[in-house]
């Protein structure tokens, strides 16, 4: 029988796996983007996103339906054994058949065959994909293990990057290493697989009833792929590497405020699915609640903030040769509000409840919205375009993700919760602006605004005694008497 972890333990791991995904960038991507420059760091990128969709036709929708699946048979070592090598066959089979179209694709399209190193070295993580099983730890909750395991991988990644990287010409060198970062995983994640499944052979596999979920899963990571992807494979086939690159510097920051706001989201979702799965709906709409709190909490003063300091952020970040990427920065950040909602109302609400289909149009609305408007807006203006196009997109994803699940949000009434937010970072904002206001210097402007802004933001919070603030206080409060 697996315990059922605690939501409180592994929302510790994952937030400092989460610190770890932050702070990682934040120490490599300054060196990375001074030494290779633009036009390399747009080469890799522009290979990478083209390896992505390879990738995730090969994993059809196993990344996310293996974690559902697995989640409900956790408890029973055997069908959870044989869910998980069904799934394995399944992706083994359509990842051979995708790494022979991706090499049809390296010697017959132009463009890729000017980067045919670059590609065939991302081709690898194509071809060890199916040993990641990273939706098998995610079901199983065992965040300790992927902290753990990913701490370490990082840290060589790290090392390697700042002794193997010295110039542009090494980006062949840089592309090696972040395939290196996947190699590592699927190696660690398939040897310790045993502990939780059985390996051996085990017969009458039903193949078939996977099909169809992991079909719908798959039409919704294509359409997601379309636009948190694409912007990047368009950019490189119609204006360069060098638009490229300056979307990438911006995309770097907009992931790593992301990734803050939908930690909560990833630690939930397996419990999420055991609790929609057998019928316990009140807690359920419990977690959805503390969920939509946690969201406002954090993605507000993140979007806003740095939506007003992007300048400084994106010269201390990527260097003064990415100035080009300041408005691609400031279009995206308001995505990691509207991202983030959406995690909540599609990942965290919708798949739990079964309700794929709902999830799949809204995604496939946003796929259409970002294919017509980056065709609409690239050409003239590049980098900014495809920002400008992602934004509006998920507008349009969380909107229609509101409408399909409108009757739990009137129950939880999940407006008031931005209220406080709001009006916290709205004070903050203008009292950083003061204080920062005419200091030189873009890390000084940095400490001194974000040091104002976010004590501002906090001291807010508790003067008006937001609810999931005070009831933090009172949790550490009583941790810390009981000790």
């Amino acid at each position: 029988m697996q315990n059922r972890k605690s939501v409180k333990k592994n929302f510790i791991f994952n937030t400092v796996l989460t610190a770890a995904t932050i702070l990682v960038p934040l120490i490599t991507f300054p060196y990375i983007s001074r030494v290779l420059l633009v036009e390399a760091n747009g080469r890799v990128d522009f290979a990478n996103s083209i390896t992505t969709y390879f990738i995730m036709f090969s994993a059809l929708g196993i990344p996310t339906y293996g974690i559902r699946a697995c989640a409900k048979v956790r408890d029973d070592r055997e069908a959870l054994s044989r869910t998980a090598q069904e799934l394995f066959i399944i992706n083994m089979a359509m990842t051979g058949l995708m790494y022979l179209v991706f090499l049809l694709c390296l010697f017959t399209i132009p463009r890729l065959r000017q980067e045919k190193m670059l590609m065939a070295i991302f081709g690898c993580n194509l071809l060890l994909n199916p040993f990641g099983l990273n939706w098998l730890y995610s079901a199983l909750e065992e965040y300790k293990y992927i902290t753990i395991r990913s701490l370490c991988i990082k840290a060589i990644s790290v090392v390697c990057i700042f002794t193997l990287l010295h110039s542009p010409e090494d980006y062949l060198k840089y592309a090696a290493i972040l395939v290196f970062s996947n190699i590592g995983s699927c190696f660690f994640n398939w040897f310790n697989a045993r502990k939780f499944i059985n390996r051996k052979y085990i017969g009458k596999y039903e193949i078939k009833k996977h099909i169809k979920p992991i079909l719908i899963f798959f039409a919704t990571t294509a359409a997601v792929s379309i636009y948190s992807n694409l912007d990047m494979v368009m950019l490189g086939f119609i204006s360069g590497n060098k638009e490229v690159g300056y979307y990438s510097a911006a995309l770097k920051i907009r992931t790593a405020l992301a990734t803050v706001a939908v930690s909560l989201g990833t630690v939930l979702l397996p419990r999420l699915s055991y609790l929609a799965q057998n019928g316990i709906l009140e807690e359920f709409r419990k977690n959805i609640k503390r969920s939509f709190e946690f969201m406002f909490l954090i993605s507000i003063p993140l979007s806003i903030y740095f939506i007003v300091y992007a300048r400084p952020t994106v010269f201390i970040i990527a260097g003064r040769a990415y100035e080009a990427a300041i408005l691609p920065t400031q279009l995206l950040l308001p995505t990691v509000f509207f991202a983030g909602l959406s995690n909540v109302t599609g990942t965290q609400t919708l798949i739990p409840l079964g309700k794929e289909d709902k999830l799949l149009i809204s995604i496939l609305l946003g796929a259409v919205t970002d294919i017509i408007l980056n065709l609409l807006l690239i050409q003239k203006l590049g980098s900014s375009g495809a920002a400008f196009a992602t934004m509006i997109t998920e507008i349009v994803v969380l909107s229609v993700q509101c409408i399909f699940i409108r009757q739990m949000l009137a129950e939880i009434k999940v407006i008031r919760y931005c209220v406080r937010p709001l009006a916290a970072s709205g004070a903050a904002v203008i009292l950083s602006g003061f204080c920062a206001g005419g200091i030189r210097g873009d890390m000084k402007e940095i400490i001194v605004s974000a040091a104002v802004f976010f004590l501002v933001y906090a001291a807010v919070l508790l003067f008006s005694r937001e609810e999931m603030v005070m009831e933090l206080l009172k949790e550490l409060k009583q941790n810390i008497s009981n000790k």
